[in-house]
């Protein structure tokens, strides 16, 4: 685990950030930010400029706590309490959260009973539980547990038959002599044998496999090609950079892969392009069942861990999966 502290995203407010690279996920933000008082409209102007500099860094795992002072709303319902102060900086704050696709998971007071003390992120799925736990202080301190680098269940390519170059006759043999065989011998057998002489007969039905669903769609065999060709040049690069007489040619290699590796790149934005002006602009002719592919497209550009997402009923945000199943069953 690596840590650095981001100087260039903290503003004139007492907030803190710092990346944190772990192996195998992408890289974590983490901020801690401090708001004095419940009408320090200031600091919230600041804490909005210090997310709009974070906000240029797409695709990032985003974590940021602290005491946040708004006891007007209410986290459960997601609204304002009544006879909340500085109602305008609590709307301006949600709203502010909202713009940068945070999600508040703290929902237990925090002091007495407002819930002050806040835990916000941009991946709520992959929070496994928050709970509150007395501090030091007269706050109680939120703790969240996160699955940062979550297993994703990839499905295995399974045979599909192929009818139409299938051997008839062949097929239409082996029935006729394989219930011969079935009817000699019938009283001697079981009838798992009987069903796997059966089943012997999608030997005469051509099969073939079929594509992972998390693989690219947009990755033509033209584009493999020249991908492998990018690698073997790589390979033969590093290969002869170890030989002290052939530095030579190792540059020229080089030259090559650099050649490769643009080229390779430019083709596959194109193709991603391509692919995804096809799925949001289909055919007018195009069967309206092809826009599927769109949501298959959605689904696996997801990042996060699989599941149902939190859901609200009556105006609170359940995130257990005995409280989701419940919803989703009534």
């Amino acid at each position: 685990m690596i840590s650095m502290r981001e100087e260039d995203l903290e503003t004139d407010c007492e907030i803190l950030w710092c990346c944190v690279n772990l192996t195998g996920t992408k890289a974590l933000h983490v901020g801690a930010y401090y708001r004095p008082h419940e009408g320090d409209e200031e600091s919230l102007q600041q804490l909005t400029a210090s997310l709009e500099r974070l906000g240029n860094r797409k695709n990032q795992t985003v974590i940021l706590g602290g005491d946040f002072n708004f006891p007007g709303w209410d986290w459960q319902r997601n609204s304002i309490k009544s006879g909340c102060n500085y109602r305008r900086q609590h709307v301006c704050f949600k709203e502010t959260l909202d713009d940068h696709s945070l999600v508040q998971i703290v929902e237990g007071p925090t002091r007495i009973d407002n819930t002050l003390d806040l835990i916000c992120t941009n991946k709520p799925t992959s929070v496994i539980q928050t709970k509150v736990v007395p501090g030091i202080s007269d706050h109680d301190c939120p703790i969240a547990e996160f699955d940062l680098s979550p297993i994703r269940t990839i499905q295995k390519p399974r045979q599909i038959p192929m009818y139409k170059k299938a051997d008839w006759d062949g097929y239409k043999q082996y029935i006729e002599d394989t219930g011969r065989r079935i009817m000699d011998d019938i009283p001697g057998k079981h009838v798992n044998e009987i069903w796997i002489e059966f089943s012997n007969a999608m030997e005469y039905v051509p099969h073939k496999e079929t594509k992972k669903l998390d693989s690219l769609p947009y990755i033509t065999p033209q584009l493999r090609r020249l991908s492998r060709k990018r690698d073997r040049t790589y390979s033969k690069m590093k290969r002869l950079r170890k030989d002290v007489h052939k530095h030579r040619q190792a540059e020229l290699l080089q030259k090559k892969f650099k050649h490769l590796k643009s080229k390779f790149q430019c083709e596959l934005r194109k193709a991603y392009w391509d692919y995804i002006a096809s799925v949001i602009m289909p055919i007018k002719d195009e069967p309206q069942g092809k826009m599927r592919r769109l949501w298959t497209m959605v689904k696996h550009m997801r990042s996060d861990n699989n599941g149902v997402t939190s859901l609200r009923e009556n105006g609170i945000v359940v995130t257990d999966p005995n409280g989701k199943a419940n919803i989703c069953n009534s």
